[in-house]
């Protein structure tokens, strides 16, 4: 058989796999839905529903990496190992009917259903002229974060060398929203204003090879800004971006709590009627700039239940607002902080959504924010990733067979994890409402910053981090990435989640 045609049949063989795995995993959650422990479906426990989000992740990166245009042969090997481990996954979950010669792994002898996506979607995720031509200023203009990167390190303040280089203008300003008043760049005769998240996460990406304390550092409202944009009225839409156009301006985005994380359900941060006024008391933690910062926008509870969630405006200082630094091992660049709020006064007017019906202006509307923002930052870990690999590349130029093959491995993972954020950010554009390829996105990349940076310090032997302190750098910001924008496990259940509505009998 000619070599083409094998590849051809190896890549169609691999399309009918992923549909087989994927009839597999419906019929697992119908049999998990049937099983009960405790009185309690056995799909609503955690562990389970970790496994298969982890599941699921697997489908939606290798469709991602079929979808590219045209994987290697060393890619669908990979691709080959991967449903393998998915389906063996699927077994374990379906016990001992997965074992029997009628039980219901072994009735998958066709596929039933259709595949994540399909064969004619090859070369979707490919960068075209446009996109090649903003990811090239990317790189060019994250040469400017070089010379600033490791002195973050040690002391945050460094980010004020850098403020004039055209990167951290851009930062400085950009919204991240369509908006009539983008502030846009251009490459290669093309005009980017970074609205679309698929263009984010090709720029972000570019930028976090670089260094991603040094992204984080910079000013501007990555976060807060799309949620203004969103929930703003018009005068509250102009205020709050003139400060941003006037001078270097950093923002916070205060969600998390010390003992609630980001679970918006249980906020208990209280914004309490004072007059034509309101009064703010609580506690915020891990907030990302918040010692440099004047501006913010904070998470509060005006009732209980979700539709009792508001976001307001703060400027610091103010009397009532004490701001800390947080001591951390990476990402020092991104300076994260507590902040205590004790009967801190709120205009009125500082109220985000005050002109929009409860519904449009509770944790729905945020979920939109929060899956724009999930492919970014995903960007800024397989970034972290990309830099590891083409660090060992430069620094071991000679290596064995075997350990070149690992190392090509990892690159091909990276590759893979890319390919499922650019379907992420391309799914996120066309429906701001559907998260799911966001978090699954945001989970791999993660756990991909981790792995690959560990595994590459095995390139140089005991003492590596002493002796080569980027790559350790690299460890330590990766470790980062995972508690950005929610947590692995929260980026799980809103996968699992997903998966139980489907599974769940009719």
């Amino acid at each position: 058989m000619p070599a083409s045609v094998a590849r051809e049949v190896t890549l169609a063989t691999a399309w009918l796999r992923l549909g087989l795995s994927e009839r597999l995993l419906d019929d697992c959650l119908g049999y998990l839905h049937g099983r009960a422990t405790g009185g309690e479906p056995l799909i609503g426990q955690q562990l389970v529903r970790g496994e298969l989000a982890e599941i699921r992740m697997d489908h939606l990166e290798v469709a991602a990496v079929l979808d590219a245009a045209p994987p290697s042969d060393a890619q669908l090997l990979d691709v080959h190992r991967q449903i393998t481990g998915a389906d063996r996954a699927l077994l374990r979950l379906l016990g001992a009917s997965g074992f029997v010669a009628d039980g219901r792994a072994g009735s998958r002898t066709s596929p039933s259903c259709s595949p994540t996506r399909t064969p004619e979607g090859t070369a979707m995720y490919e960068l075209d002229g446009r996109l090649t031509a903003l990811r090239t200023r990317a790189a060019e203009w994250a040469g400017d974060l070089a010379a600033v990167g490791a002195d973050l390190d040690h002391d945050p303040d460094a980010v004020h060398r850098v403020l004039d280089t055209p990167v951290m203008r851009y930062l400085a300003t950009a919204r991240y929203a369509p908006s009539a008043d983008t502030p846009s760049l251009t490459s290669g005769g093309h005009r980017f204003s970074l609205d679309s998240v698929l263009e984010q996460v090709v720029f972000f990406e570019e930028l976090a090879v670089v260094d991603v304390g040094a992204v984080l550092a910079a000013p501007g409202a990555p976060m807060a800004g799309p949620l203004v944009d969103l929930l703003g009225d018009e005068e509250q839409r102009e205020w709050f971006f003139a400060q941003l156009r006037s001078a270097p301006t950093w923002v916070f985005f205060a969600l998390t709590e010390p003992a609630h994380g980001s679970d918006a359900a249980g906020l208990t941060t209280r914004l309490d009627p004072d007059g034509d006024g309101f009064r703010l008391t609580g506690t915020k933690r891990y907030v990302g700039n918040a010692p440099r910062a004047r501006l913010g926008v904070v998470f509060a509870r005006v009732r209980p239940g979700p539709l009792g969630l508001r976001a307001v405006l703060v400027t610091a200082p103010a009397p009532g607002l004490t701001i800390e630094a947080l001591p951390t091992i990476g990402l020092r660049g991104a300076a994260l902080g507590a902040i205590t709020m004790s009967s801190v006064a709120i205009a009125d007017d500082r109220v985000l959504g005050r002109h929009l019906p409860a519904t449009r202006r509770g944790v729905l509307s945020w979920v939109h924010v929060f899956n724009r923002i999930r492919p970014r930052v995903a960007a800024m870990g397989i970034g972290i990733a990309r830099a590891a690999c083409e660090y060992v590349r430069v620094h071991r130029r000679t290596l064995r067979p075997a350990a070149r093959d690992r190392l090509d491995a990892l690159c091909r993972r990276v590759e893979a994890v890319r390919q499922l954020n650019l379907a992420a950010a391309r799914a996120v554009d066309a429906d701001p409402a559907d998260g799911r390829l966001a978090s699954a996105a945001k989970a791999r990349a993660a756990r991909l910053a981790e792995d690959v940076t560990v595994a590459c310090l095995e390139y140089f032997g005991p003492g590596a981090r002493l002796d080569h302190p980027l790559l350790g750098k690299l460890v330590r910001d990766a470790r980062g990435v995972e508690f950005m924008e929610g947590a692995s496990n929260v980026q799980k259940l809103i996968v699992s989640q997903d998966l139980i509505r489907r599974g769940r009998p009719t």
